[in-house]
């Protein structure tokens, strides 16, 4: 079994073809994995808890999948409809395919590679749709200017004139 009393997290791995016999080591740490800052999930959205599997010996195989289950170890605002599974093989992060999921468990199919294993929400990344125009303002007239993003969860925006910030200026029009 992976995990401990208190935290059971039991991985089920289904491997393809085995062409050389090795060993399959894998654990389970509470908490993010050490490196998720520079993965595409977001940090306040995951299970808590990452899972790693190294090999020894010569152990090949073509393809595996694995299912991942936790209890209880979920971020408030975690989502399992909207989760994913990330890998870090050491210096990369890579994506597998997903495959089920439960609001205690994820799939992955088809890998080739093991590493470490992170469960959360994808990041949403901002994008600007449209960046305000540069207008001729006339003293004493009014206009108005205005930003158009879209991304994850509330966005909040920054308004400045002459490189100083406009104090509470957060809404996209001004």
């Amino acid at each position: 079994p992976i995990g401990t009393a208190a935290a059971y997290a039991p991985v089920t791995m289904n491997m393809g073809s085995v062409s050389a016999a090795g060993t399959l080591t894998g654990s389970t740490t509470n908490g993010d994995d050490a490196n998720i800052s520079g993965s595409d999930i977001n940090t306040f959205r995951t299970v808590n808890r990452s899972w790693n599997f190294s090999k020894s010996g010569a152990l090949t195989v073509s393809s595996f999948g694995a299912t991942f289950e936790w209890f209880g170890d979920q971020d408030a605002n975690f989502d399992f409809n909207n989760a994913i599974v990330g890998r870090y093989n050491g210096t990369a992060w890579n994506y597998p395919s997903v495959g089920t999921k439960t609001e205690s468990s994820i799939q992955i199919l088809n890998e080739s590679s093991f590493g470490s294993y992170q469960i959360g929400k994808q990041c949403q990344y901002t994008s600007i749709s449209s960046e305000p125009s540069s207008v001729a303002i006339c003293e004493g007239t009014l206009t108005d200017i205005q930003v158009s993003a879209t991304g994850d969860g509330t966005l909040e925006y920054a308004w400045s004139r002459n490189d100083q910030p406009l104090s509470g200026e957060t809404l996209n029009t001004i």
